[in-house]
């Protein structure tokens, strides 16, 4: 009896220092997202994006699709690393990068969303899929960064794409509002 009231002080005695030890301490800061998918980042330029990717896979497909008035061009690479295994990238009219998917090598190295971003920030868009939304920062333009999968630790792809221009409040007519 006297045994086991001694062992119940002593955890009691340790949670009460474990939470007097991390009472004080400063909130943990949320891990930002990353800012990019194998070191591309929307607003990059065509030749930049394609030159780098020579250097790390082959061309398998590539398209203009209709996007509004104007065409995009669409690419499909095979990559040779350990982690993906394929990516697609769009380029806008003004031959910027306007999104990139990596889907992850089937076999390779698990991916996970914890090394993507802190998922307690992100918005949940379905089960599984977390987004980010970052800000303009460093010459790169406001983008969204998607993390997908079918596990609730690792994903199987990720994309990163331009953030839509901002809403502006459309002005209602005085007539309207009598």
């Amino acid at each position: 009896m006297r045994a086991t009231v001694t062992a119940a002080l002593l955890v009691l005695f340790s949670f009460t220092v474990a939470w007097a030890e991390t009472a004080g301490a400063p909130a943990k800061q949320a891990k930002p997202p990353v800012g990019e998918i194998l070191g591309f980042h929307v607003g990059m330029p065509q030749g930049e994006v394609v030159k780098r990717l020579l250097e790390m896979g082959e061309l398998v497909e590539r398209k203009a699709e209709p996007a509004g008035k104007e065409l995009e061009m669409k690419q499909l690479w095979n990559l040779r690393d350990p982690r993906f295994a394929s990516l697609i990238v769009r380029f806008d009219s003004h031959d910027k990068l306007k999104w990139i998917t990596a889907y992850v090598r089937e076999g390779g190295p698990s991916q996970l969303y914890s090394d993507v971003g802190d998922t307690t920030i992100a918005k949940l868009a379905g089960r599984y899929i977390y987004t980010w939304k970052l800000e303009a920062r460093d010459g790169k333009p406001a983008s969204v960064l998607t993390a997908r999968g079918t596990s609730p630790e690792r994903f199987s792809s990720m994309s990163l794409v331009a953030a839509p221009p901002p809403r502006t409040a459309t002005a209602i007519p005085d007539s309207l509002l009598r």
